[in-house]
């Protein structure tokens, strides 16, 4: 009796690994097929611009050198739950691509410089597209998870080539997805509101049987222009001073002498989570989204062991005097050089001189980036120049408030980043330290990248010890 129920629990066993073989199988066999029919329709796409005629050329902007150089991927997923009109979305898409001259531009080189080629607008194009609702559920999930992961971090040909790819996926009669891989050269955290926004805006006209009306998109070539023309109406003097440049390198040079102590560099990164309900119950004075920089500012001056700590705060960029690109789909985010300090005044105090930073720096046309990758800059310039380029950004302190989100749309992007393991094909670029800020409904997250691994210990300690005296410090 226990032999026969031996042998049968063993073909039982084997019968399960036949099939999870053969559904194994059968799921690599059709998702091979399914993403070699979006590679053929993605080149259809590409041909769609491509093909036409050349418009104009124009240098690129400083803040694209920076991230061109390490191949950073940004980009974004749009779940839609709606009865889609595939060839409206086409047409809608297509309106987008005409306003936007950046979504049919490729890079091209002469004389060892990178120009944008900016083409015409074609008649018409379709995107990518994946039906995987006559297949199971089961099946769907494995296939976005391994493909639509592959997808983003696959990357682009630098030269001659889209930065960017567009997928729809149908996962059901009222269900899609629009996958939005871009390179960060192109492509910022507002880039990713106003892309969902327009694609919509012109979808929902033309399904009404509207025209498409449409503000003026001020073009990426004027934003261009306008941060090469330096600073206006403040001088020299007055922007090292206003900066606190100066002081700014000495202490940057400081965190700099640390690094040899830190062994072998290799980065890391994890999320920080602060739920607000244990905000609400320490009677914070100000705004959740107050507390990160704060947070930061704190961390860093004990574990540097310095008064004033000099944080990049990655500023949106998009107004310069009276100039604004708030329509403008592109990379437009600058470094705006702070020095954070703990004087036992008003905990606020520091988002608050952050803020009057930003506002001095798109006031008088300041671009940091340009001061660092920029070979324009006028004679008036140079010691500001000078100061911004003395020390790689490579051992630099990074902060970004990236504004409030829904945590459902934003999870796989963070998955994808953080989940089982760090995905460091999607990390790009990490400075010694940089801390990425999202306000949620329900919490605080706090991304924490770290050049160094040997450092992450004691970061997480700090990072729990400085909330708790912030929190307390405000009751």
């Amino acid at each position: 009796m226990k032999l026969a129920q031996k042998t049968s629990m063993q073909m039982h066993s084997m019968q399960f690994s036949e099939n999870v073989a053969l559904k194994t199988g059968l799921l690599t066999d059709v998702s091979k097929e399914l993403m070699e029919k979006v590679k053929e329709e993605e080149c259809n796409f590409n041909n769609s611009i491509l093909k036409q005629n050349v418009v104009r050329k124009y240098g690129i902007a400083p803040c694209q050198k920076f991230h061109l150089e390490y191949l950073e991927k940004s980009g974004t997923i749009i779940k839609i739950e709606r009865y889609l009109d595939i060839n409206l979305l086409h047409k809608a898409i297509l309106h987008l691509i005409s306003k936007q001259g950046l979504l049919r531009s490729i890079l091209v080189k002469e004389e060892e410089e990178y120009l944008w080629q900016e083409y015409n607008v074609p008649e018409k194009l379709s995107i990518p597209y994946v039906d995987l609702s006559e297949y199971d559920p089961e099946f769907n999930k494995e296939f976005l998870k391994i493909n639509i992961g592959q997808y983003f971090t696959k990357g682009y040909e630098k030269e001659k080539s889209l930065l960017y790819k567009m997928l729809l996926v149908k996962e059901n009669l009222k269900d899609y997805l629009l996958v939005l891989p871009f390179s960060h050269a192109i492509f910022d955290a507002m880039s990713s509101e106003i892309l969902s926004r327009k694609i919509f805006e012109y979808y929902d006209a033309l399904e009404n049987g509207k025209d498409i009306t449409d503000a003026e998109v001020e073009s990426y070539e004027s934003y261009i222009e306008q941060v090469k023309q330096g600073s206006k109406s403040i001088t020299e003097e007055e922007v090292i001073n206003v900066f606190g440049l100066e002081e700014f390198e000495r202490y940057l040079s400081k965190i700099e002498d640390t690094s040899s102590k830190c062994g072998i560099a290799k980065v890391t990164a994890f999320n920080y989570d602060i739920s607000l309900e244990e905000i609400q119950k320490s009677n914070f004075g100000g705004e959740s989204s107050e507390i990160p920089l704060e947070l930061v500012n704190s961390v860093c001056q004990k574990h540097f062991s310095i008064p004033k700590v000099p944080i990049y705060m990655i500023g949106y960029g998009r107004k310069y005097e009276e100039k604004t690109y708030f329509n403008t789909i592109g990379e437009f985010i600058d470094l705006i050089p702070i020095l954070g300090c703990n004087d036992g005044n008003d905990k606020r105090k520091l988002m608050e001189q952050a803020q009057d930073k930003l506002n001095i720096s798109s006031k008088h046309g300041i671009n940091f980036f340009n001061l660092i990758f920029g070979k324009e800059i006028s004679e008036s310039d140079k010691k500001m120049q000078y100061l911004m380029k003395k020390h790689s950004l490579e051992h630099s302190i990074v902060f970004n408030f990236q504004g409030k989100f829904e945590k459902e749309e934003d999870q796989f992007i963070n998955d994808l980043i953080l989940g089982e393991n760090t995905n460091y094909e999607m990390l790009g670029f990490v400075p010694r330290m940089q801390f990425n800020a999202r306000c949620y409904k329900d919490m605080v997250r706090i991304t924490v990248f770290l050049a160094f691994a040997s450092e992450e210990e004691k970061i997480r300690e700090l990072l729990n010890t400085e909330l708790e005296n912030i929190l307390k410090s405000t009751m």
